[in-house]
């Protein structure tokens, strides 16, 4: 049975359902991966602060080399709220590209819109309380970085997560590539 799919704005087609692996645990990740692309899926969704993307990326390297072929499976990534600088993003989708072990993402999200301080806490709290440290790094910076990295090929398709009607309005009017997905 194959997996539905609808038409991103990019052009792209993006299966309706997808594996998920937040808070997968390691050993079993890998585990989830090869039983899902062989059940059929061929949507896997990570993320850089799951902390499991490169066992997902060994997971994919072998069944690409095996059983799956690269341009049939549908990947999605989001960049951390730590990485929303230009500078960072560049670096960090690079990094998630290694991770994954992929030329390309089918789908990169920003994972949230607000940024954290950079640093190398993924979850930075201030001296003073237990509250986040926020950067005032806007997410449209972000955007352009994602956006250059479409023009260059790396990522298909770019979208949101967890982001208000404001913000994906404010995206959409500064913007040359649009999102082609809100996940929430």
């Amino acid at each position: 049975m194959r997996v539905p799919t609808f038409k991103l704005l990019s052009g792209y087609e993006m299966p309706m359902v997808g594996l998920g692996t937040w808070q997968s645990k390691p050993g079993e990740v890998s585990k989830a991966v090869e039983a899902a692309l062989n059940a059929g899926y061929t949507h896997i969704d990570c993320a850089w602060i799951y902390g499991n993307q490169p066992e997902i990326g060994e997971t994919l390297k072998k069944m690409f080399s095996t059983t799956h072929k690269r341009e049939n499976i549908f990947i999605t990534s989001k960049v951390w709220n730590t990485f929303h600088s230009a500078p960072a993003c560049k670096k960090h989708v690079t990094e998630i590209l290694n991770q994954l072990q992929l030329d390309y993402i089918d789908l990169m999200l920003i994972h949230w819109p607000h940024a954290y301080e950079e640093g190398g806490e993924p979850f930075p709290k201030r001296a003073d309380s237990d509250k986040m440290k926020y950067s005032d790094v806007d997410y449209l910076t972000t955007w352009k970085v994602l956006e250059d990295f479409v023009k260059e090929g790396k990522i298909r398709s770019i979208g949101i997560s967890n982001f208000n009607h404001k913000q994906i309005e404010r995206i959409i009017e500064n913007s040359t590539v649009k999102p082609s997905v809100l996940q929430v």
